[in-house]
């Protein structure tokens, strides 16, 4: 099968085009499996965070799993509620609604408003301290 720059004319070919167009001969850097994996044991240590913190709301930790039920299961632990979750599903009150619920998770774990724009701001870390931290949910906080 002819390539598309075989079949123009010489004096119409773009010079040093064939540079630009190169399908590499080797596999990704050892580097980007390292990356990939370190990522990957992340997630997983997430996701245990996640259950540990379900458990101790009294959700199911297998929710954690499962991304939409996840969802739910957050919902549940900052405001009792499964169906508080459709709140969501509403077009720009989904972002305040969303910051609401991280103090609101907060509250519940006995933490005050600046552990709340942790959550916010830094999901991944401050998940992990609720899930693996000493803190106690209070379910009426």
């Amino acid at each position: 099968m002819k390539r598309f720059l075989d079949l123009l004319p010489s004096n119409l070919r773009p010079s040093g085009l064939e540079d630009l167009i190169q399908i590499p001969e080797q596999g990704a850097s050892p580097f980007a499996y390292i990356v990939f994996g370190v990522v990957i044991a992340f997630l997983i240590l997430l996701i245990v965070a996640i259950w540990k913190m379900f458990r101790k709301a009294k959700v199911p930790g297998w929710f954690a799993i499962i991304p939409v039920l996840s969802i739910f299961g957050l919902v549940k632990c900052a405001t009792g509620s499964y169906a508080k979750t459709f709140l969501l599903l509403i077009p720009l009150f989904n972002f305040v609604y969303a910051i609401i619920l991280n103090f609101k998770l907060s509250y519940k774990f006995g933490h005050k408003a600046g552990f709340g724009f942790g959550l916010w701001l830094l999901p991944a870390i401050f998940t992990l301290i609720l899930g693996f931290g000493k803190s106690v949910y209070h379910k009426n906080a």
